[in-house]
């Protein structure tokens, strides 16, 4: 069974696993509360969204009972895409969450009778409808589902957008683009204007066309942008895309194309070198040479794009190192004549995205300055390459770039706190990008390198002794705290606690185990008293990542505040109730209630004080139960015709 655990973290959530599912082996083992007392919130959200794509009912039942998280989105989203109609109407039933994800993954992989029944369960108004046939219509062009795509149109009148061409390019969908969407692509809706083609002034027509073609070079082979090129670079008012085997990507380097100035053309320019330097297709590098072709832009017009003179290419090394083969693409890119000092550097670039190879061959090879500075702390994880990071660590380390003091390790902490979502952060880093086990892996691993490079290294001067023992222990501070955000096993937080590091149990309860809950209260002494009760802003915390099994442990150790003072604020209640935070009303519900019947003689006039903000609440309860009626409903509908 520890095999079965291994496997599972690992597994990616595409088209459902119910073929190989270890159907009984998982409840003979997960059918028990004991196994999951040692998991973290992300490895039991993990677990129990598996089950739900299981196809397996009784194995989504163990999940279900004793998995000790909030029914999120992505545990119904993880069932439509395994096209599980039973486990999205067990989930229904349960009052889980929904997004628009759900229908987007259900209509990607084609699964038409739980479309049906997600439609139907979603639906609570045109302007809310209309946002869930929109998400499932980019999910059947994204996934080259022609047949959802045309009952979409008959049964529910959806009208087809640019955007849906666009879905369809960047999923590579050759069939469905060329057969369904370019054809009519003078007549699609443009959402953000409101109209079609012919009424649309010729810069946002021709803006729309090029989002399509740069969709097509991420997305599409190579032989698919030589046959658009010509029609969707400069289609002329009024006229049709040419037939797919007609157009041949002749004639694109003329000078009526590129003369004259045009800042929107030559940022357009720039997005298509961009998009083919980091298509995640085997071609991309004959994408690259196609524009630079003489059947394209033609060498003068390639060179200027190629050394950033009809536009920044300041994404360009960046937006390349998001793909595992870098190294490829930069000699590649490097040889077709760009800088490697464009942007922020290619470097930098390298470092950021975990490629040690790269930034070797930079230094080693292309004769690059070695240098170091803060921005170059790798902060995210590449494709594929979640531990990637502590190479790049090391190789920064190693060459002597920069002595890693106190405050240099720091900011990979911090770095990577941000990036976890989980704090500030450091300056001209990008939005977060940990998530789940992804994101602990890498997170991690990089704590651990830093652990290890302080162990390794010199102890302080004397002289110096108070401000580094300090520093190390702040340090220390933000690295548990790290640690404990994401839901890093216990190995790691005792590491870290070995080192000087408090420990903080409600740092511990935002995503830890039950385990880890107690290791933390015996580490304070054992003797779990009012002192340690978590603090308002701790207890939203936990509320707030839906981590029910700390809740319930921490609530039955009286070491929760009052739930009215730390579960957040009511909103006003009313149809637009997001239905992906749904969770919310049914844990505030259900920890309400639990503090009710422990406090049945609470004072008259504390029940007035709270008499307004009941009648809120019961208000949003009340949308989340028509919500859950309408699932419900739609669920048993179903049922009733397979």
């Amino acid at each position: 069974m520890a095999e079965l655990f291994k496997e599972y973290q690992t597994l990616k959530l595409i088209e459902g696993c119910s073929d190989s599912w270890p159907g009984h082996a998982f409840v003979a083992h997960w059918g028990r509360a004991e196994p999951w007392r040692s998991l973290t919130l992300p490895q039991r959200e993990r677990l129990l969204c598996l089950a739900a794509s299981s196809g397996h009912a009784a194995s989504l039942d163990a999940a279900l009972a004793h998995a000790g998280c909030a029914l999120m989105p992505a545990v119904l989203t993880a069932a439509a895409a395994a096209g599980s109609l039973a486990a999205c109407e067990r989930l229904l039933h349960e009052g889980c969450s929904f997004s628009a994800d759900a229908l987007n993954a259900a209509a990607w992989g084609g699964h038409l009778p739980a479309l049906k029944l997600l439609l139907t369960a979603f639906a609570s108004g045109d302007k809310i409808r209309d946002a869930w046939l929109v998400a499932a219509a980019e999910g059947a062009c994204a996934g080259g589902q022609c047949a959802v795509l045309a009952w979409l149109q008959q049964a529910h009148g959806y009208s087809l957008r640019r955007r849906d061409a666009v879905a369809a390019a960047r999923g590579g969908q050759v069939a469905a683009l060329e057969q369904v969407l370019l054809p009519l692509l003078p007549t699609l809706r443009l959402p953000e204007l409101g109209g079609v083609s012919g009424d649309e002034p010729e810069p946002s027509a021709r803006s729309a066309r090029w989002r399509v073609l740069r969709a097509i070079v991420k997305g599409c082979p190579v032989a698919v942008l030589q046959r658009h090129y010509d029609s969707l670079w400069r289609l002329p008012r009024g006229d049709a895309p040419g037939d797919p085997g007609a157009a041949g990507g002749g004639g694109g380097g003329g000078g009526r194309d590129f003369g004259g100035r045009d800042d929107a053309r030559d940022r357009a320019l720039v997005k298509l070198l961009v998009a083919a330097a980091s298509s995640p297709t085997l071609c991309w590098a004959a994408k690259v040479d196609f524009l630079r072709s003489a059947a394209c832009w033609g060498p003068v017009v390639a060179g200027q794009v190629l050394r950033g003179e009809r536009g920044t290419l300041k994404r360009i090394w960046a937006a390349a190192a998001r793909r595992p083969d870098f190294l490829a693409r930069l000699k590649h890119l490097h040889a077709a004549g760009v800088s490697l000092n464009a942007g922020e550097g290619a470097a930098q670039a390298a470092a950021q995205g975990a490629h040690a190879d790269a930034l070797a061959w930079l230094w080693d090879e292309a004769r690059v300055p070695v240098q170091f500075s803060d921005r170059f702390i790798p902060f995210t994880p590449t494709d594929g390459a979640c531990a990637a990071h502590v190479p790049v660590l090391e190789m920064l380390r190693q060459r002597g770039a920069g002595t890693m003091t106190t405050d240099r390790l720091m900011v990979a902490v911090w770095a990577l706190q941000y990036a976890s979502g989980r704090g500030e952060g450091p300056h001209r880093v990008p939005p977060p990008g940990l998530k789940g086990l992804e994101g602990l892996k890498a997170a991690e691993a990089v704590l651990w390198w830093v652990a290890n490079v302080w162990d390794e290294g010199k102890q302080p001067q004397h002289d110096h002794y108070d401000f580094e023992h300090q520093s190390w222990l702040l340090l220390l501070s933000r690295m548990f705290s790290t640690a404990a955000a994401l839901g890093a096993g216990l190995p790691l937080l005792r590491a870290l606690r070995a080192r000087g590091a408090a420990v903080d149990l409600g740092e511990v309860a935002a995503a830890g185990s039950e385990e880890a809950l107690e290791w933390a209260a015996a580490e304070r002494g054992g003797a779990v008293t009012a002192a340690a009760r978590l603090s308002n802003k701790q207890a939203q915390a936990v509320f707030t990542a839906g981590n029910t099994a700390a809740l319930a442990w921490l609530r039955g150790r009286g070491l929760l505040p009052p739930a009215s003072d730390y579960l957040p604020a009511p909103q006003h209640a009313d149809a637009d109730t997001d239905p992906s935070r749904l969770w919310q009303l049914r844990l505030r519900a259900q920890l309400e209630a639990d503090e009710e019947r422990k406090d049945e003689d609470r004072k008259d006039e504390e029940r007035k004080d709270k008499d307004e903000e009941r009648k809120v609440e019961g208000r949003k309860r009340s949308v989340w139960a028509g919500f859950l009626a309408r699932a419900r409903a739609a669920a048993d509908v179903a049922v009733r015709e397979m």
